[in-house]
C-alpha cells in the first residue's frame, strides 16, 4: 500500500522558524484556548482518566473577549488552536465561536483539535466553511474492542471513517487548503496488523495521518499508565533531545474554560496560573505577567527545577523541535532591554 507520502509527524506539517534570534516575541505565535473540559471519552492515557477535577463551558462572551484582546497585537498571530482539556464540539456554542474568531482575521491559522465522534455531515460542511483552517482527528482504536479498552466506550469505527472521509470529500470540494490530520497511538493498537488496518482505514480520508507514542506529559494526574512509560523516544519516535530551556513558555499561551492562563498545556489541574482573562488582556499577560516572565528568567537560567511543575518535566524534548539553549544569555538580554524600555516610556 503507497503510504508513504502523507505519513508525517505533525510537527511537519507547519513551517519552523529558528526561535534563538526572535525570542523575546512582541506576540505568541500560538494560542490554545480550550471551551470546554468535558469529554465523552476516558482514554487511559489522559488525565480525564481516573481523576476528578471541575468540569465546564467556557461562556461565549469571554471567548469573544480574547479574540477581541488580540486585536491588540500590531499583526495576526500565527495560529489559535481549539484544544486543552476537553472535546471542543461539545459545546452548543462551538459553531458560532469558530465565525466570530474566523471573521476577525486575527489569527492566520484556526485549528481543531477532536476525537471526531460527534462530527456530523451538518458540522463538517459548517468547520469547511466556516474559517477552520486544520483539523487534528484522534482516533483512539482500530476495533470497537479496542476503543472500550483503551477510551471506555465502543466506538463503531467504520462510522468514524465514514465521516471523516464525508469532511475530505466536502473540503476536497469546496476549500481544498483545509487541512485534515488523522492520528492515532500506538497504546491503542494491539499488533501489527491493527497498524496497518489504521492506515487503510484512513490513508485516502485525509491529508496526513501518523502513529504517535504516548507520552508521559500530565503530571501529578496518577495515571498508571503514563507512570510506567519509558520515556526513551519522543511524541513521533524521535530521539529526546535534553534540552535545558522550554521554548513552549516563550511561544505559547493556554488558557483554560474560565479564562485562566496557565503556564503550559500540560498543566491541566492549573498548578501554575499565570493571568485571568477576565480581568487582564491577553496582551498584559504575554508581556507583563509577572509569573510567565520570572518562569522564563528561570528557565533561560538553566534553573527549571526550581519550579516545581518543570522540574522534572521533559515535554519539551518529547514534543516540541524547538532549542533555544544556546541563545540564553541574549534573549535574557533582550528581555532585560525590552522592561527598561517600558520603565523609560511610563
Amino acid at each position: 500500500m503507497e503510504t508513504a507520502n502523507n505519513i508525517i509527524p505533525r510537527v511537519s506539517v507547519s513551517p519552523r522558524q529558528n526561535l534563538g534570534p526572535l525570542l523575546p516575541l512582541e506576540a505568541p505565535f500560538a494560542i490554545d484556548v480550550s471551551i470546554s473540559s468535558f469529554c465523552n471519552l476516558k482514554c487511559k492515557f489522559c488525565f480525564h482518566y481516573e481523576n476528578d477535577f471541575k468540569k465546564e463551558l467556557m461562556d461565549i462572551s469571554l471567548f469573544k473577549k480574547i479574540v477581541d484582546d488580540l486585536e491588540q497585537f500590531q499583526r495576526p498571530i500565527k495560529k489559535v488552536r481549539f484544544s486543552g482539556s476537553g472535546e471542543s464540539l461539545i459545546h452548543p456554542q462551538f459553531l458560532e465561536m469558530l465565525r466570530y474568531l474566523s471573521l476577525s482575521k486575527v489569527a492566520e491559522t484556526i485549528n481543531l483539535t477532536t476525537n471526531g465522534l460527534l462530527l456530523t455531515e451538518q458540522i463538517c460542511e459548517a468547520i469547511v466553511e466556516s474559517g477552520l483552517n486544520q483539523i487534528y482527528v484522534s482516533v483512539e482504536a482500530v476495533t470497537s474492542d479496542g476503543y472500550y479498552d483503551i477510551a471506555g466506550q465502543h466506538v463503531n469505527v467504520n462510522k468514524l471513517a465514514q465521516m471523516i472521509e464525508y469532511l475530505y470529500q466536502y473540503k476536497q470540494k469546496n476549500n481544498p487548503d483545509f487541512q485534515i490530520y488523522v492520528k492515532t497511538v500506538d497504546k491503542g493498537l494491539k499488533c501489527k496488523e491493527e497498524e496497518e488496518l489504521f492506515y487503510s482505514l484512513f490513508n485516502d480520508k485525509c491529508d496526513h495521518l501518523f502513529i504517535e507514542r504516548v507520552i508521559n506529559h500530565w503530571p501529578g494526574s496518577n495515571n498508571k499508565m503514563l507512570e510506567s512509560i519509558e520515556e526513551s523516544q519522543g511524541l513521533y519516535g524521535e530521539g529526546l533531545k535534553h534540552n535545558k530551556i522550554c521554548p513552549l513558555l516563550f511561544t505559547t499561551l493556554a488558557v483554560s474554560q474560565d479564562g485562566l492562563v496557565v503556564s503550559c498545556c500540560a498543566d491541566w489541574n492549573k498548578q501554575y496560573v499565570v493571568g485571568d482573562l477576565r480581568m487582564e488582556s491577553v496582551k498584559e499577560i504575554w508581556n507583563k505577567g509577572e509569573l510567565l516572565n520570572k518562569m522564563r528568567t528561570t528557565h533561560l537560567s538553566y534553573r527549571k527545577d526550581d519550579i516545581p511543575i518543570c522540574s522534572g518535566c521533559n515535554l519539551y524534548d518529547i514534543l516540541s523541535p524547538d532549542n533555544i539553549d544556546e541563545y540564553s544569555e541574549e534573549i535574557l538580554a533582550r528581555m532585560e532591554a525590552k522592561v527598561a524600555d517600558v520603565d523609560n516610556i511610563s
